[in-house]
């Protein structure tokens, strides 16, 4: 009964700890800093530690201290394609790879800092978009440039998958430089189901789920058909439970 009593008793003189309420302190990093343009629309943390930011003027890296910016030069071949950044994303090499919203997709080699630059176009013709357009989205989609690079994932055996804003998906081969097309195709009910993707990732089985602005939710799985791989997009629309 007396061990109870101290127990009882440590519990309440620690109670007021527990009920605590933690505080945040939130710095703000402007240009005022070195950032070269206050709309970010990606941002990845590198195996080194440095940020990476993607804004509408110009790649950003940050150190903890300082900004480094890049941005296009139309007299130099190996800068950055144009400065309008829209996804980023580090591959399994230590790559940096930057969509942009013209449709470029750059790899970053960071020992040489040296962009080397892809056009999604030229890895698919452009199909006939006729989905709604949606005017509500951020207005660097909303101009509906559908080659615009909206997310970037890396699978097991290397290759990048490219979501754009409104062409569907890319499995672009790093080693080949080439890239398979996959779009939302009425008359295929394992395609996609819409061809605005939103953003991508590859879970433990290596299956690749697909966000889509107004489409729900895509996973692409390969299946094993008579020791043939094949792919399959199963389509899930998720609603909202209401109570």
């Amino acid at each position: 009964m007396k061990s109870l009593k101290i127990i009882l008793f440590s519990l309440l003189l620690l109670s007021p700890l527990f009920s605590q309420t933690e505080e945040y302190i939130f710095r703000q990093l402007t240009d005022a800093d070195g950032l070269s343009q206050s709309t970010i629309f990606s941002m990845i943390q590198d195996e080194d530690g440095y940020l990476w930011l993607g804004t509408i003027d110009g790649l950003n890296r940050y150190d903890g201290y300082e900004f480094r910016v890049y941005v296009n030069d139309p007299s130099d071949a190996s800068s950055i394609s144009d400065n309008f950044i829209s996804a980023l994303y580090e591959d399994s090499d230590g790559f940096i790879w930057i969509g942009t919203v013209n449709g470029y997709v750059n790899c970053f080699d960071r020992k040489t800092e040296v962009f080397k630059r892809y056009f999604v176009n030229d890895f698919f013709s452009t199909i006939n978009n006729s989905e709604k357009d949606f005017y509500d989205y951020p207005l660097a989609f909303s101009r509906n440039q559908i080659n615009t690079i909206t997310a970037i994932a890396e699978d097991d055996e290397g290759h990048l998958w490219l979501g754009t804003w409104g062409n569907g998906l890319i499995k672009f081969d790093r080693k080949t430089n080439k890239g398979i097309h996959h779009y939302s195709d009425p008359d295929n009910p394992f395609s996609l189901s819409s061809n605005r993707v939103t953003d991508l990732i590859l879970d433990s089985n290596d299956d690749l789920w697909i966000a889509t602005f107004g489409g729900g939710l895509n996973k692409l799985a390969k299946e094993n058909s008579n020791g043939n791989n094949k792919s399959k997009i199963d389509i899930f629309i998720l609603t909202a439970v209401r109570k």
